[in-house]
């Protein structure tokens, strides 16, 4: 999963439904909280709106044409 670039497990079994608490573990940092489902919905986008973009240099960029 790492090395696909997936951040997040959520695990989901009979336990987390009934209680409506899920486990979300950070693959990156080894991090595992537990939390409703609009937490890790604020968590997952919240990291998502704040990665940083790739940095493109002029080499990459000398074959695109306007």
């Amino acid at each position: 999963a790492t090395k696909k670039g997936i951040e997040y497990v959520i695990f989901i079994g009979e336990s987390e439904v009934a209680s409506e608490q899920f486990r979300l573990k950070n693959l990156v940092t080894g991090v595992e909280e537990t939390h409703g489902l609009d937490r890790i919905v604020s968590i997952v986008r919240d990291r998502r709106q704040n990665r940083v973009a790739p940095v493109v240099s002029s080499e990459d960029t000398d074959d695109i044409s306007v």
